[in-house]
């Protein structure tokens, strides 16, 4: 749910309860979680952002802490991380994308993608609403230019509108 609003993997394992504000409904990113297990900066400059969260999401997150403080104690939920393994300790960015991987491998079938990918399809169905270039940019923590070049993908129905758009004429 983070990665499609916005985070990398990196920031939403660097995520903790104190940095969300549920009742404004946004989050405050100023952290990432390293390879090594350690907290550092965002990846970029840019990195450093607040996300405005819908309310579905702050509910999901309200849902989230409350189970956090059932299990784990007041508080893990007042200012733990809001990723977590079942003994309650924060992740490293390799653990989970082997978890996602795994989920990946035991769905007999039925194409998943990578975690990554959710990033981009976030990025595309912003820019496919409407929404402006530098606003998407900055709601990623990325350069405009450099998330246009990256992020966004033409799907097929876009490309048959295109087709569709351009006169007809003999051969």
């Amino acid at each position: 749910m983070l990665v499609l609003v916005g985070l990398r993997r990196c920031e939403v394992l660097g995520l903790r309860w104190s940095d969300i504000d549920l009742s404004g409904a946004a989050l405050t990113v100023s952290r990432s979680r390293t390879q090594t297990g350690t907290d550092g900066p965002p990846k970029t400059e840019r990195g450093h952002r607040t996300i405005a969260l819908t309310p579905d999401r702050v509910n999901a997150l309200r849902d989230l802490q409350a189970r956090q403080a059932e299990i784990y104690g007041f508080a893990q939920a007042k200012d733990g991380y809001v990723v977590i393994n079942e003994a309650g300790r924060p992740m490293r960015p390799q653990d989970r994308s082997a978890r996602w991987k795994a989920l990946r491998s035991a769905t007999n079938g039925v194409r998943v993608h990578v975690l990554h990918a959710a990033r981009h399809t976030s990025v595309t169905l912003m820019r496919n609403a409407g929404i402006p270039d530098h606003v998407v940019a900055e709601h990623r923590g990325h350069d405009e230019v450099v998330m246009a070049r990256t992020y966004s993908h033409a799907h097929l129905d876009d490309r048959r509108r295109a087709v569709a758009s351009m006169p007809i004429s003999d051969p």
